[in-house]
């Protein structure tokens, strides 16, 4: 593929993902968008790509697909960059895409940046046909959870980025993770989720005083493992939507926007003990007198 799809307005493949054995590119416009473009192909040859999703299904402000992920057998994408819209599809086929959100998640210009499926089993409550403690049938091991931008183009409503999760996804059972930027209307713009040995990983924007990472074990409660950008303000995100956060070889990286010194590329190192350089001598061995 070359030439944007044969369209020059089509500056940048913005996210690659796969689906049903299809490679899925979308595109973003240049300018006014009149809505980004979704192509797919069963080989990634030239002359081998079908459209799939024209113009943001219509719609004002699906600008770009930002993310993606699979989640029960469906592939669900996150539309934004203004509006914040998340549609799912079983095919990915023309005309199967539906809306299962609310518009910006009941914000403002509160669009999806990132997607993770994360958790234990759902649990289907006590009920004639299925005894207590069983787990849904049908349904996938964890729940779906979105990481979203947070009001900050609006300038009169800020607020920071929130994470919604749930479990049909089907627009019926959406509910909040973690709100307001994890307590800082100034967390917002952006923010990653990566699930890593357990926890559910989030680094969040923040163009005021650095960028964040937290961590939740549970989805619930939520620990600050850094903060002001790893000890340098100028890092302020980890980049549009979650494309800086990576697992290589069973270790948890990022890397980091920085228009002052350049980005960097920092580790998570899990149970580090940290021992004192200078120890006290041991206490005196006592002998028993002769």
């Amino acid at each position: 593929m070359s030439s944007g799809f044969d369209d020059a307005n089509n500056t940048e493949i913005y996210h690659l993902f796969a689906f049903n054995n299809q490679l899925y590119a979308s595109t973003w416009w240049k300018g006014v968008s009149p809505g980004g473009d979704l192509w797919r192909s069963p080989t990634g040859n030239s002359g081998d790509w079908t459209k799939v999703i024209t113009d943001g299904l219509g719609v004002a402000g699906n600008d770009v697909v930002l993310a993606s992920q699979v989640y029960n057998s469906q592939i669900y994408i996150s539309f934004g960059r203004l509006r914040g819209r998340v549609y799912r599809s079983t095919t990915g086929d023309p005309d199967s895409w539906t809306m299962v959100n609310t518009l910006d998640f009941g914000g403002q210009f509160n669009y999806a940046t990132a997607f993770a499926q994360f958790g234990a089993p759902i649990v289907k409550p006590s009920a004639p046909s299925l005894p207590s403690g069983q787990p849904y049938v049908g349904l996938p091991s964890g729940q779906l959870y979105v990481a979203t931008s947070g009001s900050w183009y609006s300038s009169t409503s800020q607020t920071g980025s929130e994470i919604w999760k749930c479990s049909l996804c089907d627009g019926s059972d959406w509910t909040l993770a973690a709100a307001n930027g994890f307590g800082s209307d100034r967390n917002a713009g952006g923010a990653a989720l990566e699930v890593y040995h357990g926890r559910l990983f989030s680094s969040v924007a923040n163009p005021y005083n650095g960028m964040e990472v937290w961590a939740s074990a549970d989805g619930a409660t939520w620990n600050k493992l850094a903060m002001l950008g790893f000890g340098d303000y100028n890092n302020w995100w980890t980049g549009f939507a979650d494309n800086g956060v990576a697992i290589v070889e069973d270790h948890l990286v990022m890397g980091t926007f920085n228009q002052v010194t350049g980005g960097e590329i920092w580790e998570f190192l899990e149970n580090n003990y940290y021992l004192p350089i200078i120890m006290a001598p041991p206490p005196p061995v006592l002998k028993p007198a002769k």
